[in-house]
């Protein structure tokens, strides 16, 4: 907080002394070097801050060199990278006061060791709040119309509570169906709650809200802004997907609610994604923590009570597959998703499947996938061919090089996949909400979970087999057809690509 308001302060003075300059130019030859000094202190400021990513330090400093009075403006705005007011209310409320789930761990099992070092670090993460778990019943959905139609009857089946957390809700006609049959539930004395990102949701309007709470549905915004734009916290998103049916089904992905998601927007056509169904597991307990902590911080409102958390008999749950389910956030300095990551890349010896709807990582993923593919491991990525947002395409593109260049296979959906799916050595994976970008790294709060062995290894891989089959690969001849206009802005979005 004394930073900002340091940061605010000087950039007041800069703002008065560049209107003077306006009015009398007398003294700019004096005044243009302090502006451009003051703009290096905050730049070096900047590199010393153990909050952000080194790639992202790099494009601040050249935005605040570049332009001194209004990059600080943008830096104080957007650039901060710890939102240390959610860590601190979990822990001084009731973050770690709920019934325990560590008795359903699983600790004596057979796992490889580049699987157990990943468990490891796993369980050695500050303020983590799970355990691996039995997969239980593990069923993965690529298409919206099977998931929510799937979703919708096990709500219908709901006797106790639905606990509904999305970054993005959208009015329109999935809406209009899961607020239809929500209501019956609310009235046949199921508790409800929902929870949306603030951004993720903007157009979500009073009379929606007004008609959950007028059927006692409780709903509510994650980082709620006043004036969104200029808050110093803007830029962090509750990314999250995440709904618990009674605490025995959980879903978790990358659909959220909105009409594109079951292909029924004109642009996208068809919307390719990745989700899950896991029922009969104690792991939905874990994602019942997660949901609660983010509630909590939201509304003030505890729901770790036993009655929201089901017996489990841990010898009877399936075993085919183990789960291990995580979140990271920016209320942490550590990027927990990116290092693991990271440590699956480079745990591994034989493939590496990557799906991602944004391929924009920082230098350490980068080097990963480098010396792997130099170590001889097979690596594929596959992005997709209709962007969502033009400049994050090219953004996503400028990365094609250097990977191109030793080895890696990279292919282009033929149309959009929203799919986040990381499969290393077809032994185990990562999937969930958090794309291969520096926003999900840093910016947003994110749920994964990493599976090992089992079915749903198989199902993952099937999955990427059938992207592979509906996409277009991309070549080194492909990428050197592009002109120099198309190669300098490669070069100028790749230098920015960290702030988006």
């Amino acid at each position: 907080m004394r930073k900002f308001i340091l940061l605010a302060l000087w950039a007041l003075i800069e703002l008065a002394i560049l209107v003077y300059l306006l009015v009398d130019n007398k003294f700019s030859t004096y005044i243009l070097p302090f502006l451009y000094l003051s703009g290096i202190g905050v730049a070096l400021s900047i590199q010393v801050d153990d909050t952000k990513l080194s790639t992202s330090k790099l494009s601040w400093t050249i935005v605040i060199l570049t332009i001194p009075v209004l990059g600080i403006i943008l830096y104080m705005i957007f650039g901060h990278g710890y939102m240390s007011n959610y860590q601190k209310k979990l822990l001084s409320g009731s973050r770690f006061n709920y019934p325990s789930v560590s008795k359903y761990r699983l600790t004596d099992i057979k796992l490889s060791d580049q699987q157990h070092n990943i468990v490891n670090y796993l369980d050695l993460m500050p303020f983590s709040t799970s355990y691996l778990h039995n997969g239980g019943d593990i069923k993965y959905f690529n298409y919206g119309t099977d998931k929510f139609k799937m979703m919708f009857d096990d709500i219908a089946n709901a006797r106790y509570y639905i606990h509904i957390e999305y970054f993005i809700i959208k009015p329109g006609k999935l809406y209009n169906k899961l607020e239809k049959l929500l209501i019956k539930k609310a009235q046949e004395g199921v508790e409800i709650r929902i929870l949306c990102d603030y951004v993720g949701g903007r157009e979500i309007t009073k009379t929606m809200i007004d008609t959950l709470s007028q059927h006692n549905i409780k709903f509510a915004f994650f980082n709620k802004l006043v004036i969104s734009m200029l808050s110093k916290v803007s830029n962090f998103r509750d990314h999250r997907k995440i709904v618990v049916i009674d605490g025995n089904i959980v879903y978790t992905g990358g659909f959220n609610i909105a009409d594109e998601y079951i292909d029924l927007d004109n642009y996208y056509k068809h919307w390719e994604d990745f989700h899950l169904r896991i029922a009969n597991s104690s792991v939905v307990l874990e994602y019942e923590t997660f949901f609660g902590q983010t509630w909590y911080f939201a509304t003030n409102e505890s729901l770790f009570k036993q009655k929201y958390y089901i017996n489990y008999d841990v010898d009877k749950e399936n075993n085919d597959s183990y789960l291990y389910p995580f979140i990271d956030g920016p209320d942490t300095i550590e990027t927990f998703v990116r290092d693991v990551f990271f440590k699956c890349i480079m745990s591994a010896t034989k493939s590496i499947y990557i799906t991602t709807p944004y391929l924009i990582p920082d230098m350490v993923l980068i080097e990963a996938l480098v010396i792997q593919a130099n170590s001889g491991i097979d690596i594929t990525i596959i992005t997709p061919g209709l962007p969502d947002k033009k400049y994050v395409k090219l953004a996503t593109e400028s990365y094609y090089y250097e990977l191109l260049k030793v080895g890696v296979k990279i292919y282009e959906y033929k149309g959009f996949i929203h799919a986040k799916k990381m499969l290393i050595d077809e032994t185990h994976a990562i999937v969930g909400t958090a794309n291969f970008d520096m926003r999900s790294f840093r910016l947003s709060f994110e749920v994964c979970c990493l599976i090992i062995g089992g079915q749903a290894i198989s199902d993952i891989k099937s999955s990427i087999d059938d992207n592979i089959a509906n996409a277009k690969q991309v070549t080194n001849e492909k990428m050197k057809e592009h002109g120099v206009f198309k190669r300098i802005l490669y070069t100028l979005i790749r230098v920015f690509s960290p702030l988006f």
